[in-house]
């Protein structure tokens, strides 16, 4: 219990807006990799594990349209039938598991993250089968 309250500590002292963005971002992983070491026992089974599941993840995703998935170090994000895969940094880890992602459209958590939006299917690629909005 100590150590949960000692590490929150640490993670709102790490996070402070008085911090320059590179010295944020680097408090930021530091931060995430002690959570994830001590509530996770991060190992690299763990990692293999996520990186096989994303997959199986996509393949049942085909049918639906708009869907928002966070698997360990992965981010999917489908929108209009376009899928995107991005393998989050820590920094990027650490802000996804601490705001309030619930409601939100996968373009805003894109936007929070810094990450860019998968351009919509072209008119050649919905011409070939592929499906449109």
């Amino acid at each position: 219990m100590r150590g949960n309250l000692v590490i929150a500590q640490i993670v709102q002292r790490f996070t402070s807006a008085s911090l320059t963005s590179p010295a944020r971002e680097a408090a930021k992983s530091a931060a995430h990799a002690l959570e994830a070491k001590s509530a996770l026992a991060w190992d690299a089974d763990l990692a293999i594990k996520h990186s096989q599941a994303v997959g199986n993840l996509l393949a049942s995703l085909s049918q639906t349209r708009d869907a928002v998935v966070h698997i360990g170090p992965f981010l999917i994000v489908k929108a209009n039938w376009t899928v995107a895969v991005h393998q989050l940094t820590l920094a990027q880890q650490f802000d996804l598991e601490h705001m309030p992602v619930a409601g939100c459209a996968g373009d805003e958590i894109l936007a929070t993250l810094g990450l860019a939006a998968a351009a919509p299917p072209t008119r050649a690629a919905t011409s070939a089968g592929l499906p449109a909005a």
